[in-house]
């Protein structure tokens, strides 16, 4: 039996890649894209599973009209929270639940206004991010729930957040 879901695609980026020298695009590697649960089960299942064995990793799902890069147009005049961690202990564990609250019915009713979201892994405070749409005046009420309802997905575990545009972002 197939329970379809919104179409989702992991993308990674090797910390070998974070050398200027690459463009952001060109540093990105698509996984797979998925469009029902038993698929995300196997992807989660098979991709590299996020810990402090694999420092300045990221690990990206984003929507079918998005990609995890400042510049796609489904970015522009745009952001996201900036979730930093406490500690990285059950950091699989953590971006797991992020992933499965996201595709399931956790935040459905704001998932319209999320374009992705993202896992950053640090030696210490590792942060995930959660891309949103670009800010309106229909939308700004969603954009501040996604960020009430990120903290709430992660709980304890959670350091300091933020949001930021992404023409704020110093690189």
């Amino acid at each position: 039996m197939v329970y379809p879901i919104s179409s989702w695609t992991f993308w990674y980026r090797h910390p070998l890649k974070f050398d200027l020298k690459y463009a952001w695009e060109e540093s990105l590697t698509k996984i797979e894209t998925v469009s029902d649960v038993t698929h995300l089960w196997k992807v989660l299942n098979h991709i590299i599973q996020p810990s402090v064995k694999s420092l300045n990793t990221c690990l990206f799902m984003f929507n079918e009209k998005s990609i995890p890069a400042w510049e796609h147009k489904s970015n522009e005049n745009a952001g996201r929270w900036i979730i930093i961690l406490k500690d990285n202990h059950n950091l699989h564990n953590t971006w797991n639940n992020m992933v499965l609250q996201i595709v399931g019915d956790k935040f459905a009713t704001v998932v319209t206004d999320i374009n992705g979201i993202g896992l950053h892994v640090k030696p210490v405070n590792s942060k995930i991010t959660v891309w949103t749409s670009k800010i309106t005046l229909s939308n700004y009420k969603s954009i501040l729930n996604i960020g009430m309802m990120s903290r709430q997905a992660i709980g304890p575990k959670t350091k300091s957040m933020y949001y930021l545009m992404h023409n704020q972002s110093v690189i």
